[in-house]
């Protein structure tokens, strides 16, 4: 099969799983520096797959023991993990209530 093109016969969500599985392992690999693996980890948690979601967590266990929090890098990703930026507001939707 050629990279990045669905097998035949594979379901769309057992194609996805497939490679975020193999991201997740070449990332457990050191594959990247601890910084960058954690924000990969922490979404991975969020996944819908039990096995997916099981390495994520393993994956931020092992990284988060190690990570450097005084990263600027890394703590602006994990700030925008949270809270969103700019960028991700999406334009036509009303502006938040004020209190009343």
């Amino acid at each position: 099969a050629t990279a990045g093109v669905r097998p035949a016969g594979m379901g769309a969500a057992e194609y996805i799983m497939g490679r975020k599985l193999a991201v997740l392992k070449a990332i457990q690999g050191k594959l990247l520096s601890d910084e960058a693996a954690l924000p990969i980890a922490l979404v991975a948690q969020c996944g819908a797959h039990h096995e997916v979601r099981k390495m994520g967590e393993d994956l931020a266990r092992a990284r988060a023991n190690k990570a450097d929090f005084e990263d600027t890098a890394l703590v602006g990703t994990l700030y925008r993990l949270l809270l969103g930026d700019a960028q991700q507001a999406q334009p036509g939707l009303p502006p938040p209530l004020a209190p009343a």
